[in-house]
Formats: C-alpha cells, sequence, structure tokens
C-alpha cells in the first residue's frame, strides 16, 4: 500500500502479519488518497469544462460578428449598387446636347432646356437653355444661349458659390475644326445667396451665358467656310469642360488666419451626421493642415454636443497642434491667432466667428 501512503518496509516473511495488523489504516489511506485524486480530477474537469463554454462562447461570438459582418457587407453591397444605378443616368462633362425643332421654337419664341448634366462626378448640377429667338439686345438677330445651375443631388458636399468657366460648343456639321465655341464665366455672375440654388428658385434664377451665341445668319451651310450649324431643324451643343478660377474672396473666406497671413492652402472642413455625433457624445477631426508653407501643423476637433462646461448646451470646437514636418525649423512654443468661422449656408454673411490665442505652452 506504498501507493496509498503507507512507508513501511519490512522483511517478507513478515508482509502478511503487518497487513492484517494495519488493514483498516491501509483501507482508510487508501480511501483517502482515491478522494484527493477524484477532487483533483473534478476540479480539472471543471476548469476544462470552464474553458470549454468561455471557447463556445467565443466561438458564438465570431459567428454572429461573421453572420454581422456578412450582412454589412451585402448592405455594402445594395447601397454601392444603389449609388451605381443613381449614377448610371447622370450625364458627367463632356457632354453633348441636341436642340430639335428648331423653327418652331424660333417662331413660338420659348425657350429650350437641355438634359441636366454634372461638372463631374458627385459635382455642380446644370443645363443647357437656348432660345432660338434670341434675348434682350439679340433678340431676332442671335440664338441666345445660357448655362443654368440647378439644385443638386451633392450640393451639401461642394463648396459655394460655385466659381467656374465652362466652355460650350455649337457643332459645326461640315467640319471638326471650327465649331462656335463660348466660355461662361461663372466667378462674376453668382454673388447673392452664397452662390447655392433654393427649393423656391426656378432654373432661370441661376444661369449665365450669351445674348448673342452666334448670329440666325451664320446657321445655314456656308460652302465658302464649309461651315454648318443647323442641319435637319436641329442645333448640336458639345459642354466640354468646366476650369477653376480663382476663388480668391471665396478661399480668404473660408481659411484659417495666423495673425494677419492667410494659411495656404486653406482649410475646409465639413462636420458629418452632426445629430448622430451630439446624441452619442461624439467628436469629428478635420485632416490635418497648415498654419502656412512649412509651418505649424494642426487640425480641429469638433464635440457636436460640447465638452466641460458647454457640454449639452453649446459646440465645442478646439484647435489641436500636431507633430509636424518642419517641426525642428520652427520656433516654439507656437505663438498666433487662429481664427475660426462657422458658415452661414443661406448667404455670404453673418458667419460665426472666434478667434483663439496661441499665448501659453
Amino acid at each position: 500500500f506504498h501507493y496509498a501512503g503507507c512507508e513501511v518496509q519490512l522483511p517478507r516473511k513478515d508482509m502478511p502479519a503487518h497487513l492484517a495488523e494495519n488493514m483498516v489504516v491501509h483501507t482508510t489511506k487508501l480511501v483517502t488518497s482515491m478522494q484527493e485524486k477524484i477532487q483533483a480530477l473534478t476540479l480539472e474537469t471543471r476548469a476544462l469544462r470552464n474553458t470549454l463554454t468561455e471557447k463556445e462562447l467565443e466561438i458564438a461570438d465570431l459567428k454572429t460578428k461573421q453572420v454581422q459582418l456578412k450582412a454589412r457587407q451585402e448592405e455594402d453591397h445594395s447601397s454601392l449598387r444603389a449609388v451605381q444605378a443613381e449614377l448610371s443616368h447622370l450625364h458627367v462633362l463632356p457632354v453633348e446636347l441636341t436642340m430639335t425643332e428648331f423653327k418652331k421654337h424660333k417662331q413660338v419664341d420659348d425657350a429650350w432646356f437641355s438634359e441636366p448634366f454634372y461638372t463631374h462626378l458627385y459635382g455642380h448640377k446644370m443645363c443647357l437653355m437656348v432660345n432660338a429667338k434670341g434675348w434682350y439686345t439679340a433678340r431676332g438677330t442671335h440664338v441666345s444661349a445660357y448655362v443654368c445651375l440647378m439644385r443638386g443631388q451633392f450640393d451639401e458636399d461642394l463648396k459655394w458659390p460655385f466659381c467656374g468657366k465652362i466652355t460650350v460648343q455649337m457643332i459645326n456639321y461640315r467640319n471638326e475644326n471650327q465649331h462656335c465655341t463660348n466660355t461662361a464665366d461663372f466667378s462674376r455672375a453668382i454673388s447673392s445667396k452664397n452662390g447655392r440654388v433654393t427649393k423656391q428658385e426656378t432654373v432661370n434664377d441661376r444661369r449665365y451665358g450669351w445674348h448673342d451665341f452666334i448670329p440666325h445668319s451664320e446657321l445655314g451651310y456656308d460652302p465658302a467656310k464649309n461651315r454648318q450649324f443647323l442641319k435637319d431643324d436641329c442645333l448640336h451643343f458639345r459642354v466640354t469642360r468646366v476650369t477653376n478660377v480663382d476663388q480668391k474672396t471665396q478661399l480668404e473666406r473660408q481659411c484659417l488666419t495666423i495673425g494677419s497671413r492667410v494659411c495656404i492652402p486653406p482649410f475646409d472642413f465639413i462636420t458629418r451626421d452632426f445629430e448622430q455625433q451630439k446624441a452619442e457624445n461624439d467628436s469629428s477631426y478635420s485632416p490635418s493642415f497648415y498654419s502656412h508653407p512649412r509651418g505649424y501643423r494642426m487640425c480641429l476637433r469638433v464635440c457636436a454636443n460640447g465638452c466641460d462646461t458647454g457640454k449639452g448646451t453649446q459646440v465645442s470646437v478646439f484647435v489641436s497642434l500636431m507633430r509636424g514636418e518642419w517641426d525642428n525649423y520652427l520656433k516654439w512654443p507656437f505663438r498666433g491667432d487662429v481664427t475660426i468661422q462657422l458658415l452661414n449656408q443661406i448667404e455670404d454673411k453673418g458667419h460665426h466667428e472666434d478667434t483663439l490665442a496661441f499665448t501659453n505652452g
């Protein structure tokens, strides 16, 4: 019974007497030893069961996440397919537009509107308006054509007012190199309401173009110049491109300033899902920007529901200094004023403006 805890060593001839005399002791030690082993096995089994339960919960959690991820992927794919289907019908520059029944429009003296098109994918929505008889000073002598700015589905994500030059061609059916080309400059056309098209406005309220796009006398076939614009009672237009112009006024309005110096490049930041961030006490961070070329790197932090004493009642905005590429060449600590504007999206005035002075640390 050495395995049960008996440590007595005797000659073989004395062993029967020892076993007979200590049967109860040996049996007790054996039972105790078995109980200890059973208890140890029970604890080990319990620990293994707990581990197994944890692994099963982890597996179940992974399966749930897998199902959620698959559902999210399906949702993303559905959204992508919806966006693709939505964008498939959009006309993006360059576009070609055909005005039919020219003589009828000229006789009735009404305006012809093309199908809407976009300056670029997710860009500004526009259309071409043509008056065959001509308007204002060109009435009765010229074809008038205008580019009209329309209310589009991506307006909330775009810069306003729209500034750009749009090139429009009236196609010469006889010679590809002799089209009638004009350029509309919207930088001088839109000034009120921050340049945006409201729901109350019509397509005519935001237009810019030419009363005298082309004389009526030049529409027909001219064999000497190998030119013909009017064919089968149709005029064919091509809107070729949009070229950005100097937006100094707009950039000065949108950028941050440090002292009297304008940041280059200007900073442009739009917070999205504002109500959701407010409900979740979340913050949004802007992309990083520099105070000036080879300057201090910064970013904006916007707390929709406010922070500290402004929590629940104010929108909190912070400017954070970041590790920048040229820090070793700059003077520290940073000293300067950062002016931030919250833009009034109805009109280009009445913006909310505050200045943060970096004077400590």
